[in-house]
């Protein structure tokens, strides 16, 4: 029974193993199979080279976006009824915020907190910035929540960069190797927002291609 048991669990690694492996290809070779490709260094040719279509543009994040911002800097007391969330509270398997399990806060820290930015909005990509780092999530819920600092609110430009695309992008192995020009040996610990601001990767310019791939990527998603 315990053989049986292992087998079926190497089978189940394999699978989602070559599954990844197909999403990272639709992200680097996109939706053809003949695209006309072209090799590009975005993070240094002492770091991986990839081979993209050329119709493609590499871009800066920051360019993409309406804002890229962070929750608050300071803990206000937890005294009241809404909902303050941290990097703990990003349910990676729902892909949403545990409401129920967030620290709630009094009103005017709360009306303080949404007055600097700290709430995010339909369809902002919320990503962990501080602790954990790469966690993330597009956020669609009608819950009324602010952020913490540890994590990044990103408002990305609708008609050129769409949100869920970006999501995978930034769980790639383009955000892994860009991450990785900042490590000096240990372990990264933080990500200050000018850092993911600047990060550089290759995307479709039509955002409807973006939104095709993004479908595609959700239905490899759900059988891992």
């Amino acid at each position: 029974m315990d053989q049986l048991i292992q087998a079926q669990q190497q089978i189940i690694e394999q699978t989602q193993k070559l599954m990844k492996g197909q999403m990272e290809k639709l992200l680097t070779s996109g939706l053809k199979k003949n695209n006309d490709l072209e090799s590009i260094a975005p993070y240094g040719k002492q770091f991986q080279i990839f081979s993209v279509p050329r119709t493609w543009k590499v871009k800066n994040l920051g360019d993409l976006c309406q804002i890229i911002t962070d929750g608050s800097h300071f803990s206000p007391g937890k005294n009241g009824e809404y909902p303050l969330a941290t990097v703990e509270n990003m349910n990676m398997n729902n892909n949403k915020i545990d409401v129920d399990s967030c620290y709630k806060i009094d009103k005017n820290d709360y009306e303080y907190l949404v007055k600097n930015n700290c709430q995010p909005k339909n369809n902002d990509v919320l990503f962990s910035k501080d602790g954990t780092i790469g966690l993330c999530l597009v956020y669609t819920q009608s819950d009324k929540i602010v952020v913490l600092s540890s994590i990044a609110i990103i408002r990305t430009k609708p008609d050129e960069l769409d949100p869920n695309f970006l999501k995978y992008i930034l769980k790639s192995r383009y955000m892994q190797i860009y991450l990785a020009k900042f490590k000096s040996g240990t372990a990264l610990k933080r990500l200050i927002l000018k850092i993911i601001s600047e990060f550089v990767f290759p995307l479709p310019p039509k955002i409807e291609e973006q939104q095709k791939i993004v479908s595609l990527l959700s239905n490899v998603e759900i059988k891992i």
